[in-house]
């Protein structure tokens, strides 16, 4: 461990970093509240000897150890573990990582089966290395390893930017272009998509138990990410297109946000409101949801099922398609219904790994695609005939939320029966099943607006209630 030497410095939102030796090492970040948010051992020779990486929730101390052992992986080599802390102190293995120099790391490493960790581990490693190449005076890097995915590029985004100004969709498909060549060969690839260090800073409020993400310069910060508990609630990012209900809308002055479920275009449960110091307004624990009900909760109607499918179907990469297909299609039971506070969530409180297994067994897990989404969209359809254009946009809105919604529970089903089953189980079509999309998807959506094809709902599907007296104003 370094000693002497010490220094202090202060990051853009109020976090500060603590650094030991010469040369110097982190070996602590706080956050603006002064609470450890990261703990660093340094050897006397300047390599690292463990990490340990605060993740939400805020009330409950929990911790990621991240430690360069020398692991033995078939794709990555040597590689880094990551276990998860509990209340003793005793580490559990989680999963592992390419390795990487921790002093002046040259590429972004891969994470393997990030969805084991708890929610926002994954980013807050990755933020880590951000953090270590900034110290670092490494200007750009990139991934390097073997999942260059949609969902990695986004996550990527949040504690790094573009090297230049470009489009966002652009470097996105770059960064994908050789997912399947490398879900095929299960070897590392680097895509040519240069990043530069830009991290987060976590504030952490154990009182109302949530965790504020912000990124951006020194007076103009942006609320990126809300915890709530353990909820993950998401903000806008230039480029990205939010797939969860569970959403964080900035005020017009960029000062506070409102932390809030949206179904159907529309406020579905307020949970808190924050401003850009990472300071809780305003927090309840109010279950404000107005869940409306279906008759019998009817299946999707072959028509939507096929739209949806194939709309799906064609942004995935090639090699997953036809197990997205053939789950979709023979494989879970997509209804509308009760979803809680998602768009799209299964009957059963099972992850992706246990739906695929039972798809395997036989068993068709049932999706629920909460009936309150096209409820909402139902209000505004069809009301006025002199507005087709206003009624066909509403169509295409509710066709996006509801194919949004279901498309990264049915991917990640879709991905493990790939991993349990073989590419051999879902062999490519000879011709595009969905040749006829764009023409069957227009006159679904002229069908839409007005109001056909569309579930029969009761009860209230109006603004959620927001006077139960629960909430809490905070100073």
């Amino acid at each position: 461990m370094p000693t002497g030497h010490f220094r202090e410095e202060r990051l853009a939102h109020g976090s500060t970093v603590l650094f030991a030796g010469a040369p110097p090492h982190p070996i602590v970040v706080r956050d603006p509240n002064g609470v450890p948010v990261v703990e660093a051992e340094w050897t006397d020779d300047g390599k690292l000897s463990e990490a340990r990486v605060r993740i939400p929730p805020a009330r409950r101390e929990a911790w990621l150890d991240v430690r360069p052992e020398d692991l033995d992986h078939p794709v990555f080599g040597e590689a880094f573990r990551i276990g998860m802390l509990d209340a003793q102190n005793v580490e559990h293995l989680l999963t592992s990582g390419g390795a990487i120099d921790w002093s002046k790391p040259e590429v972004i490493p891969p994470l393997e089966r990030p969805s084991s960790l708890p929610a926002g581990g994954g980013t807050a490693i990755l933020n880590w290395v951000a953090m270590l190449l900034g110290w670092a005076k490494v200007s750009t890097v990139r991934y390097r390893g073997p999942y260059p995915t949609s969902q990695l590029f986004d996550a990527l985004l949040e504690s790094f930017t573009l090297e230049s100004p470009r489009d966002v969709g652009e470097a996105r498909s770059t960064f994908i272009e050789k997912a399947e060549e490398a879900a095929m060969s299960g070897w590392p690839v680097e895509p040519r998509v240069q990043l530069a260090p830009a991290p987060f800073e976590r504030v952490f409020d154990a009182t109302n138990d949530v965790v504020v993400q912000l990124h951006g310069e020194p007076g103009a910060a942006a609320i990126e990410r809300v915890f709530v508990g353990a909820e993950a609630f998401e903000g806008a990012r230039a480029g990205t297109v939010p797939t969860t209900s569970r959403l964080v809308r900035a005020s017009d002055d960029g000062q506070w946000a409102s932390v809030r479920v949206e179904l159907g275009g529309e406020p579905w449960r307020f949970v808190a409101t924050v401003d850009v110091r990472g300071r809780v307004l305003w927090r309840t624990d109010a279950d404000c949801r107005i869940a409306p009900a279906v008759a019998g909760n009817p299946a999707f109607s072959e028509r939507w099922l096929w739209v949806v499918t194939g709309m799906i179907a064609r942004r995935a990469p090639r090699a997953l398609a036809p197990a997205i297909v053939k789950t979709l299609t023979d494989g879970v039971v997509v209804r509308w219904g009760d979803a809680g506070d998602a768009v799209c969530a299964p009957v059963d409180d099972v992850g992706p790994v246990e739906l695929a297994a039972m798809v395997h067994r036989g068993h068709a897990p049932v999706l629920n695609v909460h009936s309150a989404v096209p409820a909402r969209f139902a209000l505004g359809l069809g009301g006025n005939e002199m507005h087709p254009r206003k009624n066909l946009a509403r169509a295409k809105a509710l066709l996006a939320e509801v194919t949004r919604g279901i498309e990264p529970l049915v991917s990640a089903i879709a991905q493990a029966r790939l991993a349990a089953e073989g590419l051999e189980a879902f062999p490519p079509p000879e011709d595009d099943p969905f040749v006829d999309l764009d023409a069957e998807t227009a006159t679904l959506l002229l069908d839409l607006s007005g109001k056909k094809d569309l579930p029969s709902v009761s009860g209230d599907v109006g603004p959620p209630r927001t006077d139960s007296g629960r909430g809490v104003v905070l100073d």
